[in-house]
């Protein structure tokens, strides 16, 4: 039997079986993967905490002939701090890098971007209002269409700062609320270009967890 080893940042977890779940990996050496955790949603599991969505991992996935395995899981330290408007930005985006990426292609600009997204998530002291979390989704979108090979051509001013600048400083940008709207009104415009086969969730989950 083979095995994949790989450092990876958790996407999805979702329940298979009575006490199993799919598990979608981002890995900075072999880009998207999936396996399944087996007996993980047992009470008591070694591995269960350790595959959450969003947590850094060192996994090691055994090649199955109907599906991967994830035999070994081993959760980093650092890892997305309590708060919904973190979570829902960074799990957002991580929703859309599983909707925007495919197994078995690698890329590991895209793998540091999903750490940034969370990094910059924790930076924020209090719930980031839902402008201001959207903003930070938008920028996280228009870097991932880049690397993806769709990015638009936007002039707008903001739009080059987004594109330039480190997601971490996307977090702290001062402006007027109507400027950053538009600017991500613009990203998500350019988003419905692209060969998604679902609309992505993000704006609308922020709106309805950050405005309440």
């Amino acid at each position: 039997m083979s095995y994949i080893r790989d450092t990876v940042y958790i996407l999805r977890n979702e329940p298979f079986r009575e006490h199993d779940a799919w598990i979608t990996m981002y890995g900075r050496e072999n880009g998207k993967l999936v396996g399944v955790a087996r007996g993980i949603r047992r009470l008591g599991a070694k591995q269960l905490g350790h595959l959450e969505p969003l947590a850094l991992a060192d996994v090691m996935i055994a090649k199955g002939a109907s599906f991967d395995k994830v035999a070994v899981a081993r959760t980093h330290p650092s890892s997305i701090r309590s708060g919904i408007g973190k979570m829902a930005v960074a799990g957002s985006f991580t929703k859309l890098v599983d909707d925007f990426t495919r197994e078995g292609e690698a890329d590991d600009q895209i793998f540091d971007l999903i750490g940034e997204v969370i990094s910059a998530a924790n930076e924020f002291q209090n719930e980031p209002s839902s402008g201001r979390a959207r903003f930070l989704y938008a920028g996280a979108t228009l870097k991932l269409l880049d690397l993806s090979g769709y990015g638009p051509p936007l002039d707008d001013k903001v739009l080059k700062f987004m594109r330039m600048a480190a997601i971490s400083e996307l977090a702290r940008l001062t402006a007027p609320g109507e400027t950053l709207a538009a600017a991500c009104e613009a990203v998500e415009e350019a988003l419905k270009q692209t060969p998604l086969h679902r609309a992505p969730h993000g704006p609308a989950t922020l709106h309805s967890l950050l405005s309440l």
